[in-house]
């Protein structure tokens, strides 16, 4: 059980990284920390003085209490041993894998270790081959990307072999039911929550869903109804639609073909479409393209993950960001905390909370 003053380091650590604090930037108060995490001075004192021995912040006398970059802090009791991490990744390495694996690069770098990465995306068989030939490698620790994780999964194949591998491991992308590892993930349910409140915020009560059947997908949907049932908003389970990407090339059009799907039912006749991703969403905008529909004039869209060229869409994508380089650099960190044996202020598990991007692709219903 962690010590209180850990649970404070903790929260301060999410902060800095889910509000992207820069250096010199000055922390919350003590009085505004007392409040938030209910517990006393004392506590707040003790978590700070050892975050400021680590080199994490640095207290100024009457003027309160700072960050310092993380580049400068993370070096603190360095003892480099080197050797190969390995990745697997099952979702491929298009889309937002480049910044996740750039994070996780730039962390083994620093203690100079370096990566190996195996990726799959067709199916368990292929899943299974490409990951025992990564750990042929001698990899001393292993970054697990579940992503492409399904609800059922708990006794898969790939976590059945990973459950008799005796090196370290984290997993990504992973809020299932097998929690015997670290894992650094989103708070999917509550990114579903905050999207489809965003949107009935705007105005919306005949809002459409398009997810993928994965764990991540599942949560976003979750979070979903639980916006509607608060908001008093029927849930019609025609305004839901699911694509399942198992054992196929990535990425087979789903958004659009969902889209299209969407519209040609009955009845069926959206004022937004929160989409499980912003590639879905992006395929979604040449489906309403193609039928006529102006966004976000006669449909709004919503996205998710912040992808780099969401911005650059006519209109511009409203969406939720994902935290896709510290993903990867926390989860290398807890990798080299565990090899080195260290008491590292990197807590095991993150949780992150997914935060808004407001563009223009969602109108306001008065």
């Amino acid at each position: 059980m962690k010590l209180k003053y850990q649970k404070v380091i903790d929260h301060l650590l999410l902060i800095f990284t889910n509000e992207s604090y820069v250096e010199g930037q000055k922390l919350p108060t003590e009085t505004k920390l007392m409040e938030d995490l209910g517990v006393g001075r004392n506590t707040i004192r003790k978590a700070l003085f050892e975050m400021e021995n680590l080199g994490i912040v640095k207290s100024r006398q009457g003027s309160g209490t700072f960050y310092v970059a993380h580049e400068k802090h993370e070096k603190v009791g360095k003892k480099v041993t080197g050797g190969l991490i390995g990745l697997a990744n099952f979702y491929g390495l298009g889309y937002i894998y480049p910044d996740i694996v750039k994070g996780v690069e730039d962390a083994l770098h620093d203690e100079g270790y370096s990566l190996v990465i195996s990726s799959s995306s067709i199916g368990d068989a292929r899943d299974m081959s490409s990951l025992k030939l990564l750990l042929d490698q001698d990899i001393k620790g292993l970054i697990l990307d579940l992503s492409r994780s399904f609800p059922d999964e708990v006794e898969s194949p790939v976590i059945n072999l990973i459950k008799t591998v005796n090196i370290p491991i984290v997993t990504t992308h992973w809020n299932g039911s097998y929690k015997n590892f670290p894992t650094i993930t989103l708070d999917d349910v509550s990114g579903g929550y905050n999207a489809t409140k965003y949107l009935i915020d705007k105005g919306h009560t005949k809002i459409a869903m398009i997810y993928n059947s994965v764990k991540s997908g599942a949560d976003r949907l979750e979070g979903y109804k639980k916006a509607l049932n608060e908001a008093g908003i029927e849930i019609d389970e025609n305004y839901i639609i699911s694509y399942d990407d198992r054992g196929t090339p990535i990425h087979d059009d789903f958004g659009y073909k969902c889209a299209e799907e969407l519209f040609s039912r009955k009845g069926v006749n959206p004022t937004a479409i929160f989409c499980f991703n912003d590639q879905t969403a992006i395929e979604a905008y040449q489906a309403l393209g193609k039928r006529g529909l102006r966004i976000p004039e006669d449909v709004s869209v919503l996205g998710f993950d912040d992808f780099k060229h969401s911005q650059f869409l006519n209109p511009p994508l409203t969406t939720f960001m994902h935290p896709k380089y510290d993903l990867g650099h926390w989860a290398a960190r807890v990798i080299i905390d565990i090899l080195h044996n260290r008491n590292s202020f990197y807590p095991k598990s993150v949780l992150f909370e997914p935060k808004l991007v407001e563009r223009e692709s969602v109108r306001v219903i008065k």
